[in-house]
């Protein structure tokens, strides 16, 4: 398993996919977005990518989700 830190935009956008969140893959590899940059990213900056609101929710609680598993990998939810 490799860090979320060391995914590069390609392995952010395939867990894009897998989270239901294809559409906005595109946007994020076009922002250069990788593993490092996952954490940090604000609603705002999402916004600032032209993210539909709905959208930028469900890429929060996403990543919420995997950063969840990444602290707690054996709690299921």
């Amino acid at each position: 398993n490799v860090p979320i830190e060391a995914w590069s935009k390609n392995d952010v956008c395939k867990w894009l996919e897998q989270e239901q969140l294809e559409t906005v893959a595109a946007t994020f590899r076009t922002n250069s977005i990788d593993g490092l940059a996952i954490s940090p990213l604000t609603q705002g900056e999402l916004q600032q990518m032209n993210l539909p609101i709905g959208r930028v929710k469900k890429f929060l609680s996403a990543r919420e989700r995997l950063l969840f598993r990444k602290v707690h990998p054996t709690q299921n939810f």
